[in-house]
Parts: C-alpha cells; sequence; structure tokens
C-alpha cells in the first residue's frame, strides 16, 4: 500500500484546476474562523491591483497535525501554506516551495531558519515567512497565538503573483 502512494504522490501533475486559489492553514487557529476568512480576503484583495475576481479563494484551517501536512504537500492541490511553526521541518523543502525573495526587504524579524539552499541551482532563497502576534493577519482576525505560524507558497501554485501579495500582506509591515 505504502509503494502504490508513493507511486501515486510521484506521477502526480499537481493541480489540475487554476479557477481556485487553495489557502490552508494547519495550526492552532481555532477552525471556527474559517467563515471570517472570506471577508478578510476580500477586504485585502479589493486594495489591490491584481486581477483577482475570476479567481475563487478557498480557506481551509485544520488542527495541527504532521499528517495532514503531509498528505496536502503530496496531493498538491494547496497555494498557501500557513502552519504551525513545529511543522516547519515538513514543510520547509525548496523542491516544493515557491521562493519568497521579493518579501524578504518587507520581513523585518530574522528569516535566517526559512533561507536554504536550493540544491539544483546552489542559490539560496527565502522560502517562509514568520507570522507571530504582530503580524496583520493575527491583528486583523483577532487572534492570540501560542505559538507562531509560517507562511509558504507552493511550487505548483499557478497564482504566484496573487499568492505573494495575500503573504505579504498577512505579515504587514
Amino acid at each position: 500500500m505504502a509503494t502504490l502512494l508513493l507511486l501515486t504522490a510521484c506521477g502526480a501533475e499537481g493541480r489540475g484546476d487554476d479557477s481556485s486559489l487553495n489557502v490552508m492553514f494547519i495550526s492552532e487557529v481555532p477552525v471556527h474562523y474559517e467563515e471570517n476568512f472570506g471577508p478578510y480576503l476580500d477586504e485585502i484583495l479589493s486594495d489591490s491591483e491584481l486581477d483577482y475576481e475570476s479567481i475563487e479563494i478557498n480557506v481551509e484551517l485544520f488542527p495541527v497535525s504532521h499528517e495532514k501536512l503531509t498528505i496536502s504537500i503530496i496531493e498538491r492541490e494547496v497555494d498557501i501554506f500557513i502552519v504551525d511553526e513545529g511543522l516547519r521541518h515538513i514543510l520547509l523543502d525548496p523542491y516544493g516551495l515557491q521562493p519568497l525573495d521579493p518579501l524578504m526587504e518587507r520581513v523585518t524579524v530574522d528569516v535566517d531558519e526559512f533561507i536554504i539552499q536550493d540544491e539544483a541551482t546552489g542559490e539560496f532563497h527565502l522560502y517562509a515567512i514568520p507570522l507571530n502576534n504582530d503580524s496583520s493577519l493575527v491583528k486583523d482576525m483577532g487572534l492570540i497565538l501560542p505559538t507562531p505560524m509560517i507562511g509558504a507558497i507552493t511550487k505548483d501554485s499557478p497564482h504566484t503573483e496573487l499568492a505573494l501579495y495575500l503573504l505579504q500582506e498577512f505579515y504587514g509591515n
């Protein structure tokens, strides 16, 4: 059975649906906050110059789970992961993540642990940003986190520009 799962995962071509942007939280954010994300994202995006009206944005919240994150990475249907910082060792893989170098200038905290070498090119890139109690996302949603989160964008995302904009707004100034 494990071999079948591995072969299926390796043979997957990734996302087949470019009409949606999927954001997955695997964190200590209470699941009942899920309904608040639609209006929050609409507010953020209404201030942007991005063409997003034709893209459906889906947000799902799950409790902290190594298994859920691993399965979601294998399925390759998520554009943005927001996960509990304790899951960083599973998420941080240059092979599956989009470099976030355009956000480096905005991030004002130490991100050395999220800068990883891409083995294919030998170059170092930022692959995740921290989201703690001082980030705009946490403040705007009225949350208090017991542990920080990190945000990352998958390499397969067809909406990299929109995902970068959202992560930038989630982080704040």
